[in-house]
């Protein structure tokens, strides 16, 4: 990530439940993002934005696959993809939904950097053609979150 550069959003996920909290397992964790905005005339919009997670993510506008990422990175260095999704805004409400994956602890590939929390961050701003903000979309409070149950992960033993 960028060290001086100005981040709008912040990073965010669904809070974990005591019993979750209890569990410390390795198991994957699956979360689920979403919102929603408005756009006015989309021939006088641009959204380009910014977008990593912890540990993997896809992203969606509209229904549409627009990334997924990030690229492998390192203890040192997190990457973050970069994404012009002018041509895909509607007329009216758009919205966003994205699925990450963090891979707890020894859990999952070990070229996919982690931390101990999972977590999603898409950091962008709706502009109009010359420039002038319309709506911050950046992840924050506004954002639905929700947590899946991993049990797809989970593989019976052989007998």
């Amino acid at each position: 990530m960028e060290e001086n550069r100005k981040w709008q959003a912040k990073w965010i996920w669904p809070q974990a439940s005591s019993q979750e909290n209890a569990a410390g397992s390795n198991e994957p964790q699956i979360a689920c993002f979403r919102r929603s905005f408005h756009v006015s005339d989309k021939n006088n919009a641009r959204l380009t934005v910014s977008v990593s997670a912890d540990s993997r993510y896809r992203l969606w506008l509209n229904g549409e696959a627009v990334s997924s990422g990030p690229c492998k990175g390192d203890m040192n260095i997190h990457y973050y993809e970069v994404v012009d999704v002018t041509d895909k805004l509607l007329d009216g409400r758009n919205v966003w939904a994205a699925q990450v994956i963090h891979y707890r602890g020894h859990s999952g590939p070990a070229s996919v950097w982690r931390s101990d929390m999972g977590s999603f961050l898409l950091d962008g701003c709706l502009e109009n053609n010359v420039g002038n903000r319309l709506e911050d979309i950046s992840t924050d409070g506004r954002w639905q979150a929700l947590r899946l149950e991993a049990g797809a992960f989970a593989f019976e033993k052989e007998t």
